[in-house]
């Protein structure tokens, strides 16, 4: 199987464990499984030609707000609470995804 199809099945699997996770009431101890989701996807789907796609990716994640969204989504009757984990949980595997490829950038350049 490709690098990518399995890059592909990962983001794919990440996302749909934030949500999962997100209607788990004791589920926030298996929170670790989207980080590692995140750093798979980064490491296997983005190529250093999508650094501005990424970059871009990442401060519009920043200006959405998804800690803002999150706290925001709290306050809804019956189901705030689980949109609000969802959108953490989702925010979470975004970051991770964002912050691997960033360090791994990081090396390319200052690797000399």
């Amino acid at each position: 199987m490709k690098e990518s199809a399995i890059g592909s099945y990962a983001f794919l699997a990440g996302v749909g464990l934030a949500i999962l996770l997100s209607l788990v009431p004791q589920a926030n101890s298996a929170v670790w499984l989207i980080a590692i989701l995140g750093i798979a996807v980064a490491l296997l789907n983005i190529q250093a030609r999508e650094t501005m796609k990424l970059l871009l990716w990442t401060i519009g994640m920043g200006v959405f707000g998804f800690a803002a969204l999150a706290s925001s989504m709290a306050g809804i009757p019956a189901v705030g609470t689980v949109l609000s984990t969802i959108i953490t949980n989702i925010g979470l595997f975004f970051a991770t995804i964002a912050g691997v490829f960033l360090l791994k950038i990081g090396y390319k350049i200052f690797h000399k």
